[in-house]
């Protein structure tokens, strides 16, 4: 898989048109079409944003791995959506829940 297909294979994953990826990047979305058709090569600071937005390394991102990240991305996606103060409530009910069952 090339970069190309994989930015398009993570958008689809997390279930995102390129619009919204285009205003998570701050970026057009021509700019966004570009780099999944492999017509442009993003910058080095689109691929640290695009790494942010998806949840994956730029290692992955240029296939130089394929380990997966430990947060499955539509869930990391989702929390790093949330306002901050919903993210921490988040994190607290998963260290709730997860503590409940170390001792069930």
């Amino acid at each position: 898989m090339s970069l190309p297909k994989r930015i398009k294979e993570l958008r689809a994953r997390l279930g995102i048109s390129q619009e919204a990826l285009a205003k998570k990047l701050e970026l057009s979305v021509a700019s966004v079409a570009s780099y999944e058709i492999g017509r442009v090569t993003p910058s080095i600071e689109v691929l640290v944003k695009m790494a942010d937005v998806f949840g994956v390394s730029i290692d992955y991102l240029l296939e130089r791995t394929n380990d997966e990240p430990i947060i499955p991305l539509e869930i990391s996606f989702l929390l790093r959506s949330l306002p901050a103060e919903s993210q921490q409530r988040v994190v607290r009910y998963l260290k709730f829940f997860a503590e409940d069952e170390l001792n069930h």
